[in-house]
């Protein structure tokens, strides 16, 4: 659970929640999904092997092997960002 800010620079095996108000900056890798919270906020700047759960701010510059599941919150996605989506 993140809830102040933070940057990630290492690698994280397992689901990550952001709450608090907090900003999260992903440099490093994530095996897990991510569950952005209201009023939060997350960087993609690196590798996500999972599914963003959004209902915060989500910016994608990096890559994601996931779904990306809107619930009331905003996707900013780069031109250089890959988006590899696993449902079907």
């Amino acid at each position: 659970m993140i809830d102040c800010d933070t940057v990630l620079y290492g690698i994280i095996s397992g689901d990550v929640i952001v709450i608090n108000e907090a900003n999260f900056i992903v440099t490093g890798m994530i095996n897990g999904s991510i569950t952005i919270e209201k009023k939060s906020a997350v960087t993609i700047n690196g590798t996500l092997n999972g599914n963003i759960n959004n209902s915060g701010n989500c910016k994608i510059t990096g890559i994601v092997n996931g779904d990306l599941i809107k619930n009331g919150g905003r996707f900013n996605i780069s031109s250089e960002a890959l988006i590899n989506k696993i449902s079907k």
